[in-house]
């Protein structure tokens, strides 16, 4: 039988593959909504958003700290998943077996494929497609589909995506504090 969510349910659904289960830092917001299976690790002040998936069954996925996943966003594969700490992952976007480094900005939108590697500081833009066993270099700005093309080196602003990222842990903890099921 469906879990239904109630006004006194306010976790997450997550759920057990053979062995494996996740684990959640306890400072972590996971949105009630969220979805969240298996081989898992999900640092501290992680903000995870409304309806992501994060399917881990025994392929681990490990999430690094002060990472935000936007609304929708679906996470899985048939290898492992590394996503470092201060990354953040735009609405709708698909990260399927691959690596993100830290400090990286994905826009929403996006579609990350198998064997992918995200190096530090990199920039994608909306609606960008990274096909199969590309690796991004370091402070990249990258756009386009069904190709990504490298537009510019860039600089990321570490201190704007600290505040956004800031933004949304507080955001979270408001969520913690006043949010209910209707």
């Amino acid at each position: 039988m469906p879990r239904i969510l109630d006004d006194t349910t306010k976790k997450p659904l997550l759920g057990k593959f053979g062995a494996y289960q996740p684990k959640i830092a306890s400072t972590a917001f996971i949105a009630p909504t969220a979805i969240i299976i298996g081989n898992v690790t999900i640092g501290e002040d992680c903000v995870i958003w409304f309806n992501v998936i994060i399917r881990g069954g025994e392929n681990e996925i490990s999430i690094g700290e002060r990472t935000v996943i936007e609304d929708n966003c679906i996470i899985h594969g048939t290898a492992p998943i590394h996503i470092g700490n201060n990354v953040i992952i735009g609405h709708n976007s698909v990260i399927h077996s691959s690596t993100i480094e830290d400090n990286v900005l994905i826009g929403p939108n996006v579609c990350i494929y198998d064997g992918s590697h995200i190096k530090s500081g990199v920039m994608i833009g909306i609606n960008t497609v990274i096909q199969p066993n590309t690796i991004i270099e370091p402070e990249i700005f990258v756009r386009g589909s069904p190709i990504a093309k490298k537009v510019k080196k860039v600089k990321v602003d570490l201190e704007r995506n600290k505040r956004y990222i800031e933004k949304n842990i507080a955001l979270a903890k408001e969520f913690k504090k006043k949010f209910s099921m209707l």
